[in-house]
């Protein structure tokens, strides 16, 4: 009986054992997959820290990458407002440039209006030169063709004839024509013979009033008679000039070579 109760005991405590070795196993188990756990926690715990240092080190390049990108963002302003402001100096700069050329043409219209005009008057006053030249190397009788190319008025011719010479002036009408030697000379004698008769008078008035009709049939009379004659002469001779004159002239329109 002992040894069934001492079996029964060893048989209860060696159950015991082995449930408490069972127990304990698994509270071991327990414990590894605990450890377990708390190396994966703490590996995972490192991770945390690693990646928390990482998502720090992200953050604050993420930060300097915001603040460059404020800094581009405030380049790429500027660079918009000054490309703008470009645009704005190309497009002035444009009108500014097409106002230049506009300048320029106006400028070379100009200078081209002037060196015509220039030219123009140069050649006319070369023009007016030559023929100022010509002129001046032309003969004396071009100038009296070109002066005297109209008929002279026989009527003037005849008055001047007849009425100057009436009072000493005879010699006039040849004047008139264009003889002016003749004339002159014709003048001078006029004078000559007034002059001669009016001595021979003076002298027999201041000798003897008595004595006049003798000295006018002597000596006084021949310059009247004369001078008479040369009257009436210078009137045909000056009616025949102009005539031959005028005659010459309207047949070819030019002075008589003679005159």
């Amino acid at each position: 009986m002992i040894d069934e109760i001492m079996k029964t005991k060893y048989n209860s405590d060696m159950e015991k054992l082995t449930q408490e070795i069972k127990e304990s196993k698994i509270q071991h188990e327990l414990v590894e997959e605990l450890r377990k756990e708390i190396r994966n926690i703490h590996e995972k715990l490192g991770n945390v820290e690693q990646e928390k240092t990482i998502l720090n080190s992200l953050v604050s390049k993420i930060r300097d990458v915001d603040a460059n990108v404020m800094i581009c963002q405030k380049t790429i302003d500027n660079i918009t407002q000054e490309i703008k402001e470009s645009k704005i100096q190309h497009e002035l700069v444009e009108e500014l440039r097409k106002e230049i050329r506009n300048i320029h043409e106006k400028l070379g219209n100009v200078e081209q209006e002037n060196k015509t005009r220039i030219e123009k008057e140069k050649h006319h006053e070369m023009e007016q030169i030559k023929n100022l030249q010509n002129i001046t190397h032309q003969k004396p009788d071009v100038y009296e063709n070109s002066k005297k190319m109209e008929p002279k008025n026989k009527h003037i011719s005849l008055v001047l004839s007849i009425v100057l010479g009436l009072v000493g002036l005879s010699g006039i009408s040849h004047i008139y024509l264009g003889k002016i030697p003749k004339g002159i000379g014709i003048l001078a004698v006029s004078f000559i013979l007034i002059g001669v008769a009016g001595y021979f008078v003076d002298i027999t008035v201041s000798q003897n009033m008595l004595n006049l009709l003798s000295i006018l049939h002597s000596f006084g009379i021949v310059p009247l008679v004369g001078y008479f004659g040369f009257f009436a002469w210078q009137i045909f001779d000056a009616r025949r000039l102009c005539l031959k004159y005028n005659k010459y002239v309207s047949e070819r329109g030019k002075l008589p070579p003679w005159w």
